[in-house]
């Protein structure tokens, strides 16, 4: 069963519908298993997510066959983060995540690798290990990619929970509140999530970013 962290109908029936995976047709048969196990997925993000993840397994990265998605197209008062068994084709988790406060409101515009920035970083993470910090339980994330988010590191960014990405936050504010560029979940999901995915997995952090599609590695077909 998924483990899904959803907001109100109210709230997801007046936030922007996103582009259903069943709106354009799939290309490949993985494409379609988990267009079929994540309908709300935009599928050319989908699509993206498997040609970097698929080109990092080919440098070894990720035996676990678990890959995590994040649509920064989205609103945060929507679930925008996916997680995928790709072994068994199925949505390990589904949730609403924050993104940073030098990002914007609801929706995120701006994108930086910079220190000091509270921007969100788009690219493919590996995730590492977990320790205990400042903002609690959290799981250490490294950026794969040279000048697009490989300063995750020495900016501290990594998956951890917070009070500001509970649904009831966006019930009073209509979004979620905003980290300092970190993958903030939920309260009561974020443990879980960061169990499943830690040691060696991937985060696919999407946006419509220009240097970074038509630079990175990873994207190349």
């Amino acid at each position: 069963m998924i483990k899904t962290l959803f907001v109100s109908l109210l709230l997801l029936g007046a936030s922007a519908a996103p582009i259903t995976c069943n709106a354009q047709a799939p290309t490949t048969e993985e494409v379609v298993r988990l267009c079929s196990a994540a309908p709300r997925l935009n599928p050319e993000v989908l699509k993206l997510a498997l040609t970097a993840y698929h080109h990092a397994r080919d440098e070894g990265l990720d035996e676990q066959e678990i890959l995590t998605i994040v649509d920064y197209t989205l609103p945060s008062n929507i679930p925008r983060l996916w997680t995928f068994d790709l072994h068994s084709n199925t949505v390990l988790y589904r949730s609403v995540v924050t993104h940073g406060s030098g990002s914007g409101l609801l929706y995120p515009h701006h994108f930086s690798n910079k220190p000091g920035s509270y921007e969100s970083s788009v690219g493919l993470f590996l995730t590492e290990s977990v320790y205990n910090g400042h903002v609690g339980y959290a799981l250490r994330l490294a950026g794969l990619e040279h000048n697009i988010n490989d300063n995750a590191e020495d900016r501290a960014i990594v998956v951890h929970g917070a009070k500001y990405a509970d649904p009831t936050f966006i019930e009073k504010y209509g979004r979620l509140g905003r980290s300092e560029g970190c993958f903030a979940l939920p309260t009561d999901v974020y443990k879980p999530v960061i169990n499943t995915i830690d040691e060696g997995t991937l985060i696919f952090s999407y946006y419509p970013d220009d240097y970074w599609l038509s630079h990175s590695k990873y994207l190349e077909t």
